[in-house]
């Protein structure tokens, strides 16, 4: 059996220009927006009984709920411990919900940072922006440093100011791929790459000395969806001609006063000065000092410490306080990082990742459970582990035969991502959202060489044609070759045709758009791999049609994690202590998302696959 790349059938696309200096005008890249619904007024009354009898720490009315919004945003943690110092983006999402029929809550304060998440998070953010603002209230923003994308969620926000001296920078997009061949040369390391799909990069940082032709146009034309969607958005936000957009974007720097006449800032301020604003603008329990207040009012006023309600304190108030969840039940599983077999967890070379036995145990957790009526997968991962992504997706299709299962896709939902995707009833993705890669790259690292140059000797005895098959110290025979090349054609085809069955395509149809190719999800709306546009409240609402659910009806969403029950006390110990004033030290999480589909590969991940070759998808 054997296969060459040249003979498949690619889709014909029309190359991105060299120089990202113009735009096509499109619009901006709609997505399902969430529309601001008040409840009904004795459900009001319940709610504000509920406040006056709560044993919890009340909130007065007129605070302002703080947001810092910078790093990874994760859609979770591994462990009760990380949820005590990393901000997640499912903490903020649900804070800045609650906050928006909160009576309490008069506004929300939102200290911008450097974000390290994808663009198809920063889009569900700024639709949670226009969700709060719909309710009456305003979103105030301050930043010191940040570029495009924190730009971008500032033009859902009613003010933002910025320090004199911010660093901010407007330069335009970039993405940036290493090759580790001539490394690998020089110290005698041979990786023994196959791949089946024309566009299946993920193995050339191994395998190349430069980007392929492939990966160039991929990437260019991830760059300029990006780059139209920003321009686009200045455009509708800040009411300026096409030409106004290219000028601005293409003449940086710029000097603070001059991002300020052009727009970007309500006012440079100081933080202390815009805690001031603040401290006047939500005194008297949200309704501000009057015109006529005399000096001294106002400096008594500012004398007093303003009303924040810190995210993680905030986190603590549930939805059914609000009136904003119901009895019926959805339940939310949750596929982070590289797919992995077994427990997964944080890993010190891949980072966060999702191991199928967990995974494959909340779902039969989640199908022996007759409370629930309808799960959503929520999916950010660039894939992994080809048999571990199979395990997971046979374990949903069980899953579906039982309530409707949706997926919904964060930053990255590709290759393995995607395989666990395609076992769902419905998929929603953000526009933004790279998915697909439908393909399979398989390695092997051969220390010959080394070993020769170093003086170690390694002899193998062995029975069987291919019994040295994995061995790493010797590159592959022809016999052996061809076997590793039929394995991965095999986890290929058997990819594409799960994908057809699934997406209700010939293999043929599919194979066009698969070969490896990583599609924006706008694009895989278009091309039948996905359902529909949206959010993560996009999926619940495709979950309450499925599940037949009103919908007016209110569902209880109900996260399906697996901590210990130590672990969840003495997290819960930790913040009793933090919320008596008992300082615990901050560790970071490092992370982010890479526009590679298989990750943010690196010389540590060589390591790892020294004494193993697996498939991955």
């Amino acid at each position: 059996m054997s296969y060459n790349q040249t003979d498949a059938t690619a889709p014909k696309l029309q190359d991105t220009p060299e120089s990202t200096t113009s735009f096509t005008l499109t619009g901006p890249l709609e997505a399902h927006r969430m529309v601001y619904k008040d409840i009904g007024f004795f459900q009001k009354i319940g709610r504000t009984l509920g406040f006056l009898f709560s044993l919890r720490r009340r909130i007065p009315r007129g605070s302002v709920l703080k947001l810092e919004l910078t790093g990874a945003l994760p859609d979770t943690v591994s462990s009760p411990f990380d949820s005590l110092s990393v901000t997640t983006f499912t903490e903020v999402t649900s804070n800045i919900r609650k906050a928006a029929h909160d009576p309490r809550i008069a506004g929300l304060y939102v200290k911008l940072g450097p974000l390290l998440c994808g663009y198809a998070k920063v889009g569900e953010l700024c639709r949670h922006l226009d969700y709060f603002r719909q309710s009456g209230k305003k979103v105030i923003g301050y930043m010191e440093s940040g570029s495009e994308k924190e730009i971008l969620l500032s033009l859902f926000m009613d003010e933002l100011y910025a320090v004199p001296e911010a660093a901010i920078s407007i330069r335009g997009f970039k993405v940036s791929a290493t090759f580790l061949k001539g490394v690998f040369q020089k110290i005698g390391l041979d990786p023994q790459v196959e791949r089946f799909g024309v566009y299946k990069f993920a193995g050339d940082q191994f395998s190349r000395t430069e980007m392929s032709e492939e990966q160039r146009m991929v990437l260019k034309n991830i760059l300029q969806a990006v780059y139209e969607n920003f321009c686009t958005e200045l455009l509708k936000h800040r009411n300026w001609s096409k030409e106004k957009v290219e000028r601005v974007v293409n003449s940086a720097p710029f000097q603070m006063s001059e991002l300020k006449e052009l727009g970007f800032f309500t006012d440079l301020k100081y933080e202390s000065e815009v805690l001031d604003l603040l401290k006047l603008r939500y005194c008297r329990k949200g309704r501000g000092i009057l015109p006529s207040a005399s000096s001294e009012t106002k400096k008594k006023i500012l004398r007093k410490p303003i009303r924040f309600i810190d995210s993680k304190f905030y986190s603590r108030v549930k939805p059914k306080q609000l009136f904003l969840s119901g009895r019926r039940r959805i339940g939310v599983i949750r596929v982070n990082g590289t797919i992995v077999p077994g427990e997964g967890g944080d890993n010190p070379i891949l980072g966060s990742t999702s191991g199928s036995d967990k995974v494959v145990s909340l779902i039969r957790q989640a199908a022996e459970n007759p409370r629930f009526d309808a799960f959503i997968l929520r999916v950010d991962s660039p894939g992994g582990s080809a048999l571990a992504s199979d395990i997971i997706w046979a374990e949903l299709l069980r899953l579906r035969e039982i309530k409707p299962v949706v997926a919904s896709m964060g930053d990255v939902a590709a290759s393995g991502g995607y395989y666990v995707s395609m076992a769902c009833n419905h998929i929603c993705c953000e526009p933004l959202t790279l998915t697909g890669s439908i393909g399979v790259v398989t390695a092997k690292f051969s220390l010959e060489n080394l070993y020769k140059k170093i003086g170690f000797v390694k002899e193998t005895v062995s029975i069987g044609k291919y019994a040295e098959l994995d061995i790493e110290s010797r590159s592959f025979n022809e016999d052996e070759r061809q076997y590793f090349k039929d394995n991965a054609l095999y986890a290929y085809r058997n990819f594409v045709s799960k994908a057809a069955k699934s997406r209700g395509k010939t293999y043929e149809e599919m194979d066009r758009v698969a070969q490896g190719r990583v599609w924006l999800g706008y694009e895989a709306l278009k091309l039948g791999l996905v359902d529909s546009c949206g959010g993560f409240w996009k999926a619940v609402e495709v979950a309450k049609s499925l599940a037949n659910i009103g919908e007016e009806e209110k569902v209880e969403l109900v996260e399906l994690r697996r901590f210990s029950w130590f672990s969840r006390l003495a997290a819960s110990f930790l913040s009793s202590l933090e919320s008596i004033g008992v300082s615990l030290p901050k560790y970071a999480i490092k992370g982010g998302s890479s526009l590679s589909p298989f990750g943010d590969l690196n010389v540590g991940t060589v390591m790892e696959v020294l004494d193993l070759f697996r498939t991955f998808v």
